[in-house]
């Protein structure tokens, strides 16, 4: 009798023991699981895909319109970059000022300056500050983008050119 019961009592020792493996086992592919798409690749984000060059301010030239900013700016005649989606305007001078148009926000002017490989955009608004960098996407500039941070994090925004010599169409959110 001895006997069964320690052969019993073996029984329930061994199933508890396979459970609680079988357990521990499930515990640890969950926890790598966890890990392996926790800290994977965020698939959302293609900005840490971009690459940005450090290039010479004669790069840029393409971008600043060869007189100084007028009274009133006008970004149908004058070299424009822009983004419709975002939507953003931005027209250089060659006078170190700048003139933007944000269909959510109104337009206004600024100063800038070439630095460090990139053009820094600064504009004071009423309730912020705008600090906006223009970063060249090849290593002649042909392409740029905008880097710069609103309520919602960092933001880089592919710009195209627009300009009477482009035959970039215009944006369809264009004030006349």
């Amino acid at each position: 009798m001895e006997l069964v019961q320690r052969t019993k009592l073996f029984k329930i020792i061994k199933f508890s023991y396979h459970l609680h493996m079988k357990n521990l086992y499930k515990n640890i592919l969950f926890i790598c699981t966890l890990l392996l798409f926790g800290c994977g690749k965020n698939s959302g984000s293609d900005k840490s895909e971009l690459t940005f060059f450090k290039v010479e301010s004669t790069d840029f030239s393409r971008y600043i319109n060869e007189k100084s900013l007028p009274e009133n700016p006008n970004t149908y005649e004058d070299i424009t970059l822009y983004n419709d989606e975002y939507p953003i305007e931005i027209t250089l001078y060659k006078d170190g000022r700048w003139f933007y148009d944000l269909a959510n926000l109104d337009d206004g002017t600024g100063t800038w300056k070439y630095e460090g490989g990139k053009i820094k955009l600064f504009a004071t608004r009423t309730l912020f500050d705008m600090y906006i960098d223009i970063e060249a996407r090849e290593k002649n500039a042909k392409k740029v983008a905008i880097r710069f941070s609103d309520r919602f994090g960092e933001k880089v925004l592919m710009m195209q050119k627009r300009s009477l010599e482009s035959t970039d169409p215009a944006p369809n959110n264009q004030k006349q």
